[in-house]
């Protein structure tokens, strides 16, 4: 039986989400990326640059020296502003895959024993506060927000979000 770390299996889904986010917004229109389902939710541009922005604000906290672009529409939790001009999905795209191979290089990185310890930055509330845990969190939500982007892409009538 092989040793794995304990960061292993999140990796696994790490890429999974590499591969899901890219399938979620393949071939949707700009003008579409910026509709909100009954006005009220969040359109898919600030769904796709909030997910980016998640990466890289990990990234930086686990010492990463990276900047991200587009911070100043994200930036400390910012929500959804009416007013913004948000990237396009081709700039959000880049800006992913700019800070995706970045983190996964920092989180395989890790040791179990860092996994284990309270991050030294600050996290929200949650049952057990490691590191691991914070980065369990952090993928259980990019799920969440891809299936709303895959939501929000069928309500347009595109085509179903594909697994391969």
């Amino acid at each position: 039986m092989e040793n794995h770390k304990s960061i292993d299996r999140l990796i696994e889904q790490y890429e999974l989400h590499n591969m899901l986010f890219k399938n979620a917004i393949d071939g949707i229109k700009d003008e579409d990326a910026k509709v909100r389902i009954y006005g009220k939710t969040n359109h898919i541009l600030w769904l796709a640059g909030n997910l980016a922005s998640t990466r890289y604000d990990l990234a930086k906290n686990l010492g990463v020296a990276i900047e991200n672009t587009y911070a100043e529409f994200y930036e400390n939790h910012k929500s959804f502003q009416e007013d913004l001009e948000y990237p396009n999905l081709e700039k959000l795209l880049k800006n992913w895959n700019t800070i995706s191979p970045v983190l996964k290089e920092k989180l395989e990185a890790l040791s179990e024993d860092t996994l284990f310890k309270k991050p030294s930055f600050k996290t929200p509330p949650m049952f057990n506060q490691t590191l691991l845990y914070y980065i369990l969190f952090l993928i259980d939500r990019e799920s969440y927000v891809i299936g709303q982007i895959a939501f929000i892409r069928k309500s347009l009538s595109y085509e179903a979000m594909k697994y391969n």
